[in-house]
C-alpha cells in the first residue's frame, strides 16, 4: 500500500464530523496541473478540512491560535503529489497570503518548533533545526510547498501533455473528502488482474458518536474480460498476493458491494465491511505489499 493511500485512510479515520457537502470546492482560480512535474506518479486532492497536513499540523496546536484557523479555512483545495523515490509536495489553492502564512507559521508553531524563515530568491525557506526545512512559492492563489529541489522543479514552465494528461485523471475522480488516482500495480497484486489506473474516494467521515467512513475504489482495466474476471474475485475476497493476507481481509472484499461495466470496476464499502480485522495485523502486511511492490 502506497504512502498516499495509508495517509489518506488515516486521515479518514481521524476526520471530524462530515461537513454539509462531501463534494470538493469549486475549481482552483488556477489550473493548478501546471505545477505537477514529470515525475509525479500519484496524487491525492483533499479539502481542507480533510487534508492530512493540516490536519496534522492542526493537532499540534491546542488550541490552535486564530491565524492558524482562518488559513485553515481560506484553503479551498489541496493536492499532494507523490514522486518515485523522492517522497511527496504540496499544492494549496485558496486565499493564503505570503505575510501572513509566513507569520502564522513561525507564531503558531513557536512553542513547538522555533521557526526561522528566509528567503532565496522565489522560494521562503522554513528552518525547524532538528526537524529539517522546508520550501514554498507563491503563484497565484496556489502555495508550492516541498523541498527546495521539489518546488524548483514546479515552477518551470509545465509540460503541455502531462498538464493536459494530469486534467483529465483529476476529472475521472469520484467526488468527496480526500480522493487520489494511482497508476501502480497495488489492485494487480491483490487480485491478479492488471490495471491501467485506480481512483479511490473517501465520501463519508465522522468521529462522533464513533468513528465511521464510507469510500469508493474504482478500477480501470484494459479489457472488459479483465475487469470482469478482477469483480468476480474481489467479490469472492479471492485474494491474489503471494504474501498471506489477514484472513479476515477476504470477508471484507465480501461485504463490499462491486459492480462493473465494460472496462472499469467500482468497490463500494465502508468502515463496517473491516469489522473483525486486526488493524495492526494488516498495517503490517500492507507496508511489506509495499515493500514488495517497491521493488523491482
Amino acid at each position: 500500500m502506497n504512502r498516499l493511500l495509508l495517509a489518506l485512510l488515516v486521515a479518514a479515520c481521524s476526520s471530524k464530523s462530515t461537513p454539509e457537502s462531501t463534494e470538493l470546492p469549486a475549481s482552483p482560480t488556477l489550473d493548478v496541473t501546471r505545477f505537477f512535474t514529470a515525475d509525479v506518479t500519484g496524487a491525492m486532492r483533499s479539502d481542507a478540512h480533510s487534508s492530512p497536513v493540516v490536519s496534522y499540523v492542526s493537532s499540534l496546536l491546542k488550541p490552535a491560535p486564530a491565524c492558524w484557523t482562518k488559513l485553515a479555512k481560506a484553503i479551498r483545495a489541496s493536492y499532494q503529489l507523490e514522486v518515485a523515490g523522492h517522497g511527496s509536495y504540496f499544492l494549496f489553492e485558496g486565499d493564503l497570503p505570503q505575510a501572513e502564512v509566513e507569520s502564522c507559521i513561525t507564531s503558531a508553531l513557536g512553542d513547538i518548533l522555533q521557526v526561522r524563515v528566509t528567503h532565496a530568491g522565489d522560494l521562503a525557506v522554513f528552518e525547524t533545526g532538528p526537524a529539517g526545512t522546508a520550501y514554498a512559492a507563491w503563484r497565484g492563489s496556489v502555495v508550492i510547498a516541498g523541498t527546495s529541489a521539489q518546488v524548483t522543479a514546479a515552477l518551470q514552465p509545465s509540460d503541455p501533455t502531462i498538464a493536459k494528461q494530469w486534467r483529465e485523471r483529476l476529472a475521472m475522480l469520484p467526488p468527496g473528502l480526500m480522493s487520489m488516482w494511482r497508476d501502480d500495480a497495488l489492485l494487480a497484486r491483490l487480485f491478479g488482474v492488471p490495471t491501467s489506473s485506480y481512483a479511490l474516494a473517501i465520501t463519508r467521515a465522522e468521529k462522533t458518536p464513533k468513528p465511521f467512513f464510507a469510500g469508493q475504489l474504482v478500477g480501470q482495466y484494459a479489457k472488459p474480460e479483465e475487469a470482469a474476471l478482477a469483480a468476480q474475485r474481489i467479490r469472492a475476497g479471492e485474494i491474489s498476493s503471494a504474501m498471506t493476507a489477514p484472513p479476515q481481509l477476504a470477508g471484507a472484499f465480501k461485504r463490499m458491494k462491486v459492480t462493473s461495466a465494460a472496462t472499469t470496476v467500482t468497490i463500494d464499502f465502508d468502515s463496517t465491511v473491516f469489522e473483525g480485522l486486526d488493524l495492526e495485523q494488516l498495517q503490517g502486511w500492507l507496508g511489506r505489499l509495499a515493500a514488495a511492490q517497491a521493488t523491482p
